[in-house]
């Protein structure tokens, strides 16, 4: 049985009480905007795209490191839950990006 992303995101529980989550906004866009991308065709936009994702999430996790040294436990906690799910979504971006094996590798 495979889902696409449309019928993952209507599975997500969402609380009635609270306004829509702003992830989930995110991830609708997200993947609205991978539907009309190119798919990328020469070895250097490839090998571009993954090495800047590469390095964004590295720049992600090292704001992290360095915003936690200042932080207690409960807001270090709270800031390495952002900083996976920003993650996430760079790393779900770029390999919807590239498509092909890097993404059935990813």
């Amino acid at each position: 049985m495979t889902l696409n992303a449309k019928e993952l995101i209507a599975a997500n529980p969402i609380d009635l009480d609270e306004p829509q989550d702003s992830s989930q906004q995110s991830l609708e866009k997200l993947l609205s905007s991978l539907a009309q991308m190119p798919v990328p065709v020469s070895r250097l936009t490839r090998m571009w795209a993954l090495g800047s994702m590469q390095a964004k999430i590295a720049v992600a996790y090292l704001a992290y490191w360095i915003r936690s040294g200042y932080s207690s436990s409960d807001e270090k906690e709270r800031l390495l839950n952002e900083t996976h799910l920003k993650a996430a979504f760079k790393l779900l971006g770029g390999m919807g990006y590239l498509r092909g094996a890097i993404m059935k590798v990813g």
